[in-house]
């Protein structure tokens, strides 16, 4: 890879045995991360500088399924289904405050609608006006026992009102969709939702408060994860059966409309059942997968010239790949950590090359990534010349020593 090779960094298992990964929280000078346990306990962690763990629990009320982040009013949005699906009991959205676990408001939904995706950030019209805000967009999907998949669900856009213990939220908008939306993401001030197999974009009207389905393409069997690159103008789509698709998003404002156009770019040919889905490299153009048979993959698309230049497409390959023997349910992106060669313990990627890696300067991890059985690790780049030395440590060990399990 130009732009360095992946290595990952386990860290050490918390008393939690946190099962997913939410995201990432600014607080103070440094971040935090939240987690949840089979217990379904909410736990807000921070690392200090030594790499000492500070962890903060509250007990949840109903099975939380995913947690958003919104940063301008400091808050925690945390889904909620019931904890059985015969019962009359409603999916509600919890806003919490993180410093003190307080529970600001909760938005219950309708009955047998259950939330399924959050995301939060800007939303507004191109060109981007000054001082936008920014809402929490929340994917819903209803769940009926006759069905196998979810037929309709709604998009949310909500907004976070009041301030300090004032806090509540307040739904501006919303969208029925014909089936379940399971990924939800936002591209400079659109909306791109994952329903069903098919990818839709969707426009925010701040004046009407009103959504508007600019476009959408299908190109998938069913859209669980969704990833965007702003800088280049693309959406990685993970699938359930299919993968992982690239899709390029243009948008743009012309005549006082909102326009935007999907078009498929490229696509992995195997089939894979994704699990995680996000962007890495130095550019992050690179995307990194995991899936149910708890392997660790990197893809990028590469050009047509580079197989066949009768072939006008793209293609997504693995150029990388390691198995983890454990599934990554979450990948979170977090501020950068160089790597420290007195506190580092690479335990699952190239776990035999420990001494090597300490060789390694400026390893940037920056990519959290947590498993099934409670397993935290970090994910990183390293330049090719530091790959290149770790890959010959790596070979020369395996000509002398043996594998696990005595195998050759």
């Amino acid at each position: 890879m130009g732009c360095g090779r992946e290595v990952t960094r386990s860290m050490s298992h918390v008393d939690i045995c946190p099962l997913l990964l939410g995201t990432t929280l600014p607080i103070g000078s440094s971040h935090a991360f939240i987690t949840l346990s089979k217990e379904n306990t909410l736990a807000l962690v921070q690392i200090d500088e030594s790499n000492t763990m500070h962890v903060r629990c509250t007990p949840l009320h109903g099975n939380c399924i995913a947690v958003g982040t919104h940063t301008p009013s400091h808050t925690l949005l945390y889904l909620t289904i019931p904890p059985y699906t015969n019962t009359n009991d409603l999916g509600a959205l919890q806003l919490t405050d993180p410093d003190t676990f307080a529970t600001l408001a909760t938005l219950p939904l309708k009955l047998t609608e259950y939330p399924t995706a959050v995301t939060a950030g800007p939303l507004y019209q191109l060109p981007e006006p000054a001082g936008v805000e920014a809402f929490y967009v929340v994917g819903t999907s209803f769940i009926l026992p006759t069905e196998n998949e979810p037929s309709s669900g709604r998009l949310l856009v909500v907004r976070v009102v009041g301030r300090g213990a004032e806090r509540r939220l307040q739904v501006v908008t919303e969208q029925m969709l014909a089936g379940g939306c399971l990924a939800v993401a936002i591209s400079r001030g659109k909306i791109v939702a994952g329903v069903g197999s098919e990818l839709q974009v969707y426009d925010f009207d701040p004046s009407s408060l009103s959504l508007t389905q600019l476009c959408s393409e299908v190109g998938s069997i069913l859209i669980t994860h969704l990833s965007v690159d702003d800088a280049r103008g693309t959406v990685a789509v993970g699938d359930i059966h299919h993968s992982v698709s690239i899709f390029a998003l243009s948008l743009e404002a012309l005549c006082g409309r909102q326009l935007a156009k999907l078009e498929f770019s490229s696509c992995e040919s195997v089939r894979r059942h994704v699990t995680a889905l996000t962007r890495v490299g130095a550019a992050r153009e690179e995307v990194l997968v995991g899936d149910v048979n708890g392997n660790l993959a990197v893809m990028r698309e590469v050009k047509e010239d580079e197989f066949d230049k009768s072939n006008p497409q793209k293609r997504l390959e693995v150029c990388e790949w390691f198995h983890l023997d454990d599934q990554v349910n979450q990948f979170v992106c977090v501020p950068a950590e160089a790597s420290n060669a007195s506190t580092a313990s690479a335990t699952s990627m190239a776990s035999e090359v420990n001494t090597a890696q300490e060789a390694a300067s400026g390893v940037t991890f920056d990519v959290m990534f947590c498993t099934v059985s409670g397993r935290i690790g970090l994910v990183g780049a390293m330049s090719d010349a530091e790959y290149a030395l770790l890959r010959s440590v790596e070979e020369a060990i395996e000509k002398v020593g043996k594998t696990m399990g005595g195998e050759a």
